[in-house]
């Protein structure tokens, strides 16, 4: 059995699929800052209710990110977590963004997730999934100056910015799917592709503003 958790964004997405990849069951809820309460409770609640125990789970699956700094810490703990109690787990990370790219394989997508600040974190991909723009933290304007209309605009960037992006899809992903995240592990799956939990750090972007003005004030000389 696979399982697969995103807390990238404010939602907590979950779901359990079958060793073959077919997805038994979801769950998405708008969690705003009780990632790390709910977690636990909806995971065993989506393999309960799947008729397995947790045990049964061979594969787990978690964001990479980029993404908010303290969502993506919930996603790496509860792995880091459910790895020492069930040993036999093997762990595999995906990208948030090209989770939301899945959706739309076969476009040109420009992925775009809330960076606060006025700023998106944002990344684009040809038709078939390569990378043509770097994950960056760009402000929405200039990310249209740059790519233009010949791309999908997806994610809440691309819902919360819709003034500035034309091209955005009418059932547009606001956050990466958990279920969305299971094709793109198989492949890793299947090529042996697995991370060390104990070593794993999300790709945050940005270090939270905490950590910046900590370094800022370490920075400055003694009077």
């Amino acid at each position: 059995m696979i399982l697969a958790v995103d807390t990238t964004t404010k939602y907590l997405s979950s779901a359990i699929a079958d060793s073959r990849g077919k997805v038994i069951l979801e769950i998405n809820q708008y969690e705003p800052f009780m990632h790390a309460e709910r977690i636990n409770i909806i995971t065993d609640f989506l393999i309960r209710a799947s008729g397995k125990q947790p045990f049964d789970i061979r594969h787990l699956i978690i964001s990479e990110g980029p993404g908010l700094f303290t969502s993506l810490r919930v996603s790496a703990s509860f792995a880091k977590g459910f790895a020492v109690v069930y040993p036999h787990v093997k762990v595999v990370a995906i990208s948030s963004f090209r989770a939301l790219w899945y959706p739309f394989k076969g476009h040109k997508v420009a992925v775009l997730l809330d960076a606060k600040k006025r700023e998106v974190f944002a990344s684009a991909f040809d038709e078939n999934g390569n990378v043509i723009m770097e994950p960056t933290i760009i402000k929405p304007a200039y990310l249209y100056e740059k790519l233009g209309d010949e791309f999908l605009y997806v994610g809440e960037g691309a819902e919360i910015y819709r003034d500035i992006f034309k091209n955005v899809p009418p059932n547009n992903p606001t956050f990466p799917h958990a279920k969305d995240m299971i094709p793109l592990a198989m492949e890793e799956i299947e090529k042996g592709n697995f991370v060390d939990i104990d070593t794993f750090e999300p790709h945050y972007l940005r270090q939270p503003d905490a950590v910046v003005k900590k370094r800022g004030s370490e920075s400055k000389p003694s009077p």
